[in-house]
């Protein structure tokens, strides 16, 4: 076989176990209605309050219901998406669907297999995520584990004045329309 003939055939190989490793991109799955209840797998967490299911062979991005984890540039950031990570990359989960928000998301409850407590308030008992009142108002459950978290110094309630990811995302977005200016140094 000639040199050029070895490369060729080398480096198609090469490609073909490449795309064999590789995870199948999937279609987005129409949104589900409030109220559905179903089982999915977890395909990526891309935060600690969002990820992506895989439901009848098509993908369903997904936000926890009734809470707001920091942002992955804010403190705890990181801490709440590894805890999300650890908790549900890779299993099954069930979903208990509450709204679908205007990014197309399902908002839901969400149970690993044979755990009692969601994930949602797991996030919260750890300090890793907020209560968000503006969208589970009347969640009594939500409410007493951020105050427990609060009151035992955890994740972020450690901070002496936590920022909320909802702040963080106003002030973002004030500093992007309102860049500060550099003052100029007169030439003396």
């Amino acid at each position: 076989m000639r040199p050029t003939a070895r490369i060729v055939v080398v480096a198609t190989l090469g490609a073909m176990a490449l795309g064999a490793g590789c995870k199948r991109e999937l279609a987005d799955a129409p949104a589900p209605r409030a109220g559905e209840h179903f089982k999915a797998s977890v395909l990526r967490v891309s935060d600690g309050d969002s990820f992506a299911v895989e439901r009848d062979g098509k993908r369903l991005r997904v936000r926890l219901f009734g809470i707001d984890a920091p942002e992955r540039s804010q403190r705890f950031g990181n801490e709440a998406t590894k805890f999300l990570r650890e908790r549900i990359d890779d299993k099954t989960v069930e979903l208990e669907v509450r709204a679908v928000d205007r990014y197309g998301r399902a908002v839901a409850v969400v149970r690993v297999d044979g755990d009692k407590q969601p994930v949602n308030h797991a996030l919260v008992a750890a300090g890793l995520a907020w209560w968000y009142r503006r969208y589970a108002p009347a969640d009594k459950a939500l409410a007493a584990l951020q105050r427990e978290a609060r009151a035992k110094k955890r994740g972020v309630w450690s901070e002496a004045r936590p920022v909320s990811p909802w702040q963080f995302r106003r002030a973002r977005r004030h500093r992007m329309r309102f860049p500060r200016r550099r003052r100029r140094r007169s030439s003396e």
